[in-house]
């Protein structure tokens, strides 16, 4: 088992000066829709999220002195 204790970068962010100290993997449980008909009973049920669902974060670390405000892209 080698990825024992390893982190993973799910978003792809890691650089020389943004370092990667933490990443989770949780998963999910799927959600469900439901029919009604017209006296209140299901009709119908749907599952969605079709393969493993999971949650993921990643905690990144900034290096000082690093950080050019002129190359920070809010919303894109």
């Amino acid at each position: 088992m080698s990825d024992f204790g390893s982190l993973t970068d799910h978003f792809s962010m890691a650089t020389d000066s943004l370092i990667l100290i933490g990443s989770t993997n949780t998963p999910v449980a799927k959600s469900r829709a439901d029919d009604l008909d017209e006296n209140g009973d299901i009709a119908n049920a749907q599952w969605f999220g079709g393969g493993d669902v999971e949650d993921v974060t990643c905690e990144y670390l900034l290096k000082s002195g690093t950080l050019i405000l002129t190359r920070c892209l809010l919303g894109s």
